[in-house]
């Protein structure tokens, strides 16, 4: 019991450190005001006009518009145009193994198992167009709220042999002694043409005013399809049951080592 009280104290550790991960996402979203492109340019230029030009500006932003790009990429999966996909594909899988009992006899069993077979994500700068104008964004290194469009199963006969990975052909067939089963296929993607909430730096420091990851630590750096609303809404759910699961796991993990000490 000391060793899963241990456990549990642990695990409580953990959550909520997630949670003051999620509180400070949270602050970043509610803690800076909503700008428009035009608001952020005309700013920009009134700095480096004001200061000759000797230093860039920077200023963290929260912007919201529509995803616009002139070269954008193809999800590999679902084969639908965006700026931004991550896909992956699992093999589900049985196998036949050999069990030795208690007597030293030996039984033959039958499991189940996946195994990821391939994984790739790409993602492109693209423009946020709002009413006023648009905007550079260089999505490196941002938190990404991705679609999902794709989760489906085949079964083995139906699978897609020889996908095609970042430029690899995978041949999808029988491995390591296993009978595949099947496949699990995965895709999420910042389409083109959908609105988008962006919190990030805006800055000319390469020579072109963009919003990118901020330099200063701690700052955030979000692309997300939800509305500023839903994150909000989603963050204040998140925050409340880390706290009761880190709550729950410190009261178990210091009750656990009790309760073992006075069994008999």
């Amino acid at each position: 019991m000391q060793y899963v009280g241990i456990a549990l104290l642990i695990i409580a550790a953990g959550l909520l450190l997630w949670r003051r991960s999620r509180q400070a996402r949270l602050r970043g979203i509610l803690g800076t005001e909503t700008s428009s492109v035009k608001e952020i340019t005309e700013l920009g230029a009134y700095v480096r006009e004001g200061l000759e030009g000797h230093t860039a500006f920077n200023r963290v932003c929260e912007l919201k518009g529509t995803i616009r790009c002139d070269n954008p990429l193809t999800s590999e999966v679902a084969k639908q145009p965006c700026v931004y996909y991550s896909m992956s594909v699992s093999r589900e899988y049985e196998e036949t193994y050999t069990e030795t009992d208690s007597q030293n006899n030996q039984h033959q069993r039958t499991r189940r198992g996946s195994e990821n077979v391939a994984n790739n994500s790409q993602l492109v700068a693209f423009w946020l167009e709002d009413e006023t104008g648009r905007i550079p964004v260089a999505p490196h290194g941002a938190e990404i709220d991705a679609e999902q469009v794709v989760d489906r199963y085949e079964p083995a006969g139906q699978a897609q042999v020889g996908l095609s990975v970042g430029g690899l052909q995978l041949g999808l067939g029988n491995l390591g002694g296993t009978r595949t089963l099947g496949y699990r296929y995965r895709e999420s993607l910042l389409p083109l043409a959908r609105q988008a909430f962006v919190l990030g730096e805006a800055s000319d420091s390469s020579g072109t005013l963009t919003v990118q990851k901020p330099r200063q630590k701690g700052d955030k750096f979000i692309i997300s399809l939800k509305s500023e609303e839903q994150l909000v809404q989603s963050a204040q759910r998140t925050i409340n049951w880390l706290l009761y699961g880190g709550v729950a796991c410190g009261v178990l993990g210091v009750v656990a080592p009790v309760v073992g000490l006075a069994r008999p």
